[in-house]
């Protein structure tokens, strides 16, 4: 990821732009999930679960990575669409000429975001893993990882359906919709749970 990332993102500028965003929720989510293992592992408390801590960081931290690279294949997935938007269209065969060219950009620049949601998911599980095996003093960073993830998954989720409502295909755009609603069905009750588990404790007296 850039380091000037905030800057372009206020540019105006087609990338980076929300895909990118929903990516990079990701890698904060999987980083603040090294964190909490980092903080964890080691102490005495929770000793019996350094083995098991040490690979949940061990994934996190690639994961991280992961986000990082869609961050950028984000950004380059879009490029040609947007050059391919300016073909011109004044009669019927350039119509279909220019179709033919944005349809299978429409595909890639959907699969780009489905991916960060499947990551994220991957991540989330992770982090509903940390809840009850992690130090109390990192506690409220695990329920900010798991809202990071919910963010990251729904704003993946708008990425997707932003080029599929365009597809003339429309097998291929119900095969992607399709998982892309059950992806944002089955984590957002994942992570509205552990969110809701950590505040009940944090406020508890």
């Amino acid at each position: 990821m850039n380091e000037n990332f905030l800057k372009e993102l206020a540019a105006k500028k087609p990338t980076p732009g929300g895909g990118g965003v929903a990516a990079l929720l990701g890698a904060i989510s999987s980083a603040l999930g090294c964190m909490v293992c980092n903080f964890t592992i080691g102490k005495k408390k929770y000793a019996k679960y350094d083995e098991e801590n040490q690979r949940l960081l061990n994934i996190l931290n690639k994961n991280m990575v992961k986000f990082e690279e869609l961050i950028e294949l984000d950004a380059k997935a879009f490029e040609p669409l947007s050059k391919a938007y300016k073909l011109p269209s004044e009669n019927d065969e350039e119509k279909k000429k220019k179709e033919e060219i944005i349809e299978p950009l429409l595909i890639n620049s959907a699969m780009v975001p489905l991916k960060v949601m499947r990551l994220c998911g991957q991540t989330l599980e992770i982090i509903s893993k940390l809840l009850n095996q992690s130090s109390v003093l990192v506690l409220s960073d695990v329920g900010v990882a798991a809202s990071c993830c919910k963010s990251c998954i729904d704003s993946a989720a708008l990425n997707v359906f932003i080029n599929t409502k365009l597809l003339k295909n429309k097998q291929k755009r119900e095969e992607i919709e399709k998982e892309t609603h059950e992806i944002v069905r089955k984590y957002s009750n994942i992570s509205e749970d552990i969110y809701g588990k950590v505040k009940i404790n944090l406020c508890e007296e």
